[in-house]
């Protein structure tokens, strides 16, 4: 009885052991975890990056003349390019064709040897005339346009660096609209007039001249119009 009573009492009180042991090591657990965080160890907040959305004004293109107070250009409108090619072609033909043709020509007499400078100088003052002429043609067709804003209409033509024509009329003055479009090569190529029917512009008739989509424009310049009158009301 004293053997048996002997081993309960080492049994339990190895089991008494184990028990203090898991006891004593969560407490050192518990106490000698990590600390809790000081408010001057916490790192300084990053400023978070800047994004790349931000509202940037948006660029205005450069126009030949003032605009008014918040007015921004929506469209600028040129002549189809029947207008420029065509005639710059032509041009270039009569400049060069002849000059060769009569070179090929004397060259074949065996004269244009002899004649030296006496050929080659007209020739090159009748190439320089008509080089010219195509560089005004090129000039006249990107300074003639219209420029469409959420206020006005503008048609600005320059035939020539030394004068400048302006006309302007604001959309809400603009009553009437009509496409027309005449013949077989305006009908294949695509391109129209513009008829704008107005109040206080001289003749009555602000015309936009063979512009490609003119329905387009049309649909443009009657959305802003309503919404310029809108907006004074």
């Amino acid at each position: 009885m004293i053997v048996c009573r002997c081993s309960l009492l080492s049994a339990s009180n190895e089991q008494a052991i184990r028990v203090a042991i898991c006891v004593e090591i969560g407490y050192n657990v518990g106490t000698m975890g990590d600390p809790e965080p000081q408010e001057n160890s916490q790192l300084p907040r990053q400023p978070e990056p800047q994004s790349g959305a931000e509202h940037v004004p948006e660029r205005q293109p450069s126009v030949p003349f003032p605009l008014q107070q918040g007015e921004r250009v929506l469209r600028i409108i040129r002549r189809h390019w029947w207008f420029l090619w065509p005639y710059t072609l032509w041009l270039v033909i009569v400049a060069v064709a002849p000059v060769v043709a009569i070179a090929l020509l004397f060259d074949a007499i065996g004269i244009l040897g002899d004649l030296g400078w006496f050929f080659w100088v007209p020739a090159l003052l009748w190439v320089l005339y008509w080089g010219i002429r195509a560089l005004f043609n090129w000039y006249r067709y990107h300074n003639d346009i219209w420029v469409v804003t959420n206020q006005r209409l503008i048609d600005v033509f320059r035939s020539n660096p030394l004068n400048k024509r302006v006309s302007t009329a604001d959309l809400v003055n603009i009553q009437d609209m009509k496409v027309e479009r005449h013949g077989v090569t305006a009908t294949v190529l695509g391109y129209s007039d513009l008829l704008c029917s107005t109040a206080g512009t001289e003749g009555g008739t602000f015309t936009i001249n063979g512009v490609p989509q003119a329905e387009e424009l049309q649909l443009l310049i009657d959305r802003e119009r309503d919404r310029e009158r809108m907006r004074r009301d």
